[in-house]
């Protein structure tokens, strides 16, 4: 069980402009401690302060947490498969890492997502969907490798200078040979 130290000599709260002032004895509790307890046990090594209040404190510190690296191989088939291949498969070459750690990591090896340009018939069934007054949520289904958020974005340029409101339903003529 851990528990707060009890030899440390109590005395009264010091405050400063971010709260509790840290003390010696609780940076070096923090200094010999934060890379080996628990994350949900810490609190109880500090009875006044909070997980955020810790945390932020040891990333002052520079005090590290231990975690898993990226193997250079990791960087490297991430830096092959990246935008080539959909989310979920995607996720189960990175057994252990989120979906967020894996985009982060992509983007500090420089790892890029390959986009596809618009074919003029996406353009005409985007039009086509959004004059119906589908939400873009439900046109993307229509859309292999397209988000929600991509086909905004493609309506928005469509649009005249992009000044259109492209919340609404709206309708936009694509001439042939245009996109």
């Amino acid at each position: 069980m851990i528990t707060a130290l009890t030899s440390e000599v109590t005395r009264p709260p010091t405050y400063c402009v971010g709260g509790l002032m840290w003390t010696v004895a609780e940076k070096q509790r923090l200094m010999n401690t934060y890379k080996r307890v628990p994350m949900d046990r810490l609190p109880l090594l500090f009875p006044d302060r909070t997980l955020s209040a810790i945390m932020s404190r040891a990333s002052l510190l520079r005090i590290p947490r231990p975690g898993r690296r990226w193997t250079p191989g990791e960087d490297a088939l991430l830096k092959r498969v990246y935008g080539k291949v959909p989310r979920e498969q995607l996720l189960s070459l990175f057994p252990g890492r989120t979906y967020h750690a894996v985009v982060v990591r992509a983007s500090i090896v420089g790892a890029e997502r390959m986009r596809r340009k618009w074919t003029p018939e996406e353009d005409r069934l985007l039009v086509e969907l959004r004059g119906r007054g589908l939400s873009y949520g439900r046109a993307a289904a229509c859309f292999r490798g397209r988000s929600p958020g991509t086909l905004w974005w493609r309506t928005k340029k469509l649009l005249e200078g992009g000044r259109g409101c492209v919340s609404q339903p709206c309708m936009v003529i694509v001439e042939e040979g245009s996109g």
